[in-house]
Order: C-alpha cells, then structure tokens, then sequence
C-alpha cells in the first residue's frame, strides 16, 4: 500500500519518493509548529472571558464558582494587572482548564490537526 501510495504521489507531482519523505518530515513537524500557536489562542479565550467579567466582584465571584479557593480569589480579582497578563497566570489557567474551553466551545487548533493526523 505504501509503495502505491509513492508511485500515485509520483504521478501527480511528478517527484520522487525522496521529496515525500522531505513533505512527510514536514508535515511531521507541524505539531510543534502548531502548538505554540495554540497555547497563544487559549491565553486569548482566557483573556476575552477575564475581560468580560469587568468588575472585580464579579471576578471573584466567578472564580468561586470554579472552584478557586477563597483568599486566591479575592488576592486575582482585585489584582491590577492588565487582561493578558492574568490571562497567564496560574490561577486563570488553573480555573479556566483547556477542558472547559473545549466543553464551551472553543476551537483548538491542535486537537484538529491530531484529529486528522496521526502523528504521534
């Protein structure tokens, strides 16, 4: 199977079986390519829900709510920091896990590229 697999690439490109082996290595390496680049749009989720909690009360109150214990809750929603910055804080990260992003429906681009790729 693989060896139709290189001849029917052969025909359509019009390479050889060495420039798959080059594609294949790159397509190998587009999981580490992909992962920072996934990291940064969960920090951008946590940082959109952190801004749409406004006020420091509801911040605190949320936090609770995710089960953040009580004195990390009140030290986080009162802090001044700006939006990205708590968004990669422990506690944030902690609260909102990528497992409740992925439950609220947020993309990852990994998991995606996983699903279509095994790769290991």
């Amino acid at each position: 199977l693989r060896l139709a697999v290189y001849r029917y690439f052969e025909m359509l490109v019009g390479h050889n079986v060495l420039d798959f082996k080059i594609i294949q290595r790159d397509i190998k390496q587009m999981k580490r390519t992909l992962m920072p680049w996934d990291e940064w749009f969960r920090r951008m989720f946590r940082m959109y829900i952190w801004k749409q909690w406004k006020e420091p009360k509801t911040k605190v109150v949320n936090l609770r709510k995710l089960g953040i214990p009580a004195d990390k809750t009140y030290q986080w929603g009162n802090s001044r920091l700006g939006f990205w910055r708590m968004a990669g804080s422990p506690v944030i990260q902690r609260s909102i896990t990528n497992e409740r992003l992925a439950a609220t429906g947020y993309f990852s681009i990994l998991n995606y590229y996983e699903s279509l790729h095994l790769c290991g």
